[in-house]
């Protein structure tokens, strides 16, 4: 357990209704021109998204699909330009995104300073980097608001988390319980254990560390007038318990919770898109575990027909991320909901909306994780699925390693 939550943080970065992230027109002036993505179909989805508060738009569980990540960033500037989403809020780590707003607001952020915090399971495409870029300008005029939902701490790519957020957190104690904490907090961030033992020895000093910075937050409030030392105090510490098991639900639950946050801490940016992964988007997960619930589950109960979760699919091709060779998809089965969707159609690209959805019925599709198709009623699972002709692999064009220049 210990080392699949080290791994998480050191692999390629921590990756939510209606909050949406997305570029600017001229940055995408080629991907505007691309045929592929102005569609009859595409058209339909944005109709269907336009009117929404939030929406999540989801994508395989591998994180390795670089056509459907194309298209979510073409989509994410279309609806920005077209249908007036003013937020976007990322499956990643909150901490890097705070830091990012301060930053912004001092005139000191930098493209990096945001590739670095979306984190290295998307900065490190080229699809990426125009999103990188639109999103940059849009947030620097402060047209679109950017914030991360993920309470995981220690991203590959995150600077902050690494560097200052130790100390910063630190100071709302008295010493000597400030430099231990400070220590301890910055040895987690850089993962300085020799053995998963040292991090075992630890983590009760961290928690303990964890429980008396949210005290001493609280009792100097004038210090945090804008709660963002309290509410990253919360992430941490929950980021602390879960390696207690169930992780999921506590994770999901978290997005929740910062999403909440988020939307409160900036109400004049109240149309949302969340980028994520569909196991987090989707509206219901009760028919893999009755006990699950997604972060799309809360925010459907709180705003209903207000939101809409997207799901990403393909008929056929391959997936994954190098230097691991491409897996192929395999062939969908003539029943399936891939299958059916493409069955009499030449174009490269379906959308189902609800009604078409549901049509369906049960059927077996992949839209949770490439690798095992699944049995369900997708329409109770996503409001609408984008199914490609052909999926592949993202093209990973540098190391999961910041782009910002660590402090000394």
């Amino acid at each position: 357990m210990i080392a699949a939550f080290h791994n998480f943080a050191k692999r390629v970065a921590q990756p939510l209704a209606v909050t949406m992230i997305i570029a600017s027109s001229t940055v995408f002036a080629a991907s505007q021109a691309d045929p592929q993505h102005r569609t009859p179909e595409l058209d339909r989805l944005l109709a269907d998204v336009c009117k929404k508060q939030t929406v999540l738009i989801g994508e395989d569980s591998h994180h390795g699909s670089g056509a459907t990540l194309s298209l979510k960033v073409d989509l994410v500037r279309r609806l920005i330009e077209n249908c007036a989403f003013n937020a976007v809020y990322f499956e990643s780590s909150i901490y890097d995104f705070i830091d990012l707003e301060r930053r912004i607001h001092q005139g000191s952020a930098s493209p990096d300073m945001l590739a670095d915090a979306i984190g290295g399971l998307w900065s490190v495409t080229s699809e990426a980097d125009p999103l990188v870029t639109y999103l940059y300008a849009k947030a620097k005029s402060d047209q679109v608001f950017l914030a991360g939902l993920d309470l995981q701490f220690g991203s590959a790519t995150s600077v902050y988390s690494r560097t200052r957020f130790p100390h910063e957190l630190a100071h709302f104690l008295d010493d000597p319980l400030r430099k231990e904490c400070e220590f301890e907090i910055n040895r987690l961030g850089n993962w300085g254990y020799d053995d998963d033992q040292q991090y075992l020895d630890a983590r009760g000093r961290l928690g303990e560390c964890a429980i008396a910075i949210e005290k001493g937050i609280a009792a100097q409030d004038q210090s945090d007038p804008v709660g963002t030392a309290a509410i990253m105090a919360k992430n941490f510490r929950g980021h602390l318990a879960l390696s207690s098991g169930d992780s999921l639900n506590k994770r999901d639950k978290a997005m929740y919770e910062n999403f909440l946050w988020h939307r409160s801490h900036r109400p004049d940016r109240n149309k949302i898109i969340i980028w994520c992964a569909t196991v987090h988007a989707a509206k219901d997960l009760s028919f893999l575990d009755s006990d699950r619930r997604s972060l799309g589950s809360y925010i459907h109960a709180l705003q209903k027909d207000e939101a809409i979760a997207l799901g990403f699919t393909a008929l056929a091709g391959s997936y994954g991320r190098t230097p691991s060779a491409p897996n192929q998809l395999t062939p969908a089965a003539a029943d399936s909901l891939e299958s059916r969707a493409f069955s009499g159609v030449h174009d490269d690209l379906v959308y189902l909306d609800p009604k078409q959805l549901e049509s369906f019925g049960v059927s077996t599709a992949r839209p949770l994780d490439y690798a095992k198709p699944t049995r369900a009623q997708w329409s109770e699972v996503v409001d609408g699925l984008v199914a490609l002709r052909e999926e592949h692999p993202p093209h990973i064009v540098r190391s999961a390693r910041p782009r910002q220049a660590m402090p000394e």
